[in-house]
């Protein structure tokens, strides 16, 4: 997805975003909820689980087997980007 243009939601540019912000840090679902949601509910994780699948669909060679947008068992979600010269450019398609 470095050398390609994608389509992204709002919704999943701003979780996009948020993991772009903290890359290489675990994000918690309270922090993802309240930054791209701007709520904080305790049993709401399933959402944030239906977009970081869909992300991990546009985004990942192998959805099932994520290379950047990883899970961190009872902590969260963390973007490891790799070592690269490329520009990553993300824009929103409502921008």
């Amino acid at each position: 997805w470095f050398d390609k243009t994608v389509k992204l939601t709002h919704l999943e540019f701003e979780l996009l975003h948020c993991l772009l912000q903290r890359h290489g840090q675990t994000v918690s679902p309270s922090e993802i909820l309240k930054e791209v949601w701007g709520y904080d509910p305790d049993d709401d994780i399933e959402t944030i689980r239906v977009h970081i699948r869909h992300l991990r669909t546009k985004l990942e060679p192998d959805p099932r087997h994520p290379k950047y947008i990883k899970t961190v068992y009872g902590a969260g979600y963390c973007l490891e980007l790799p070592n690269t010269e490329k520009t990553l450019e993300v824009t929103s398609a409502t921008a």
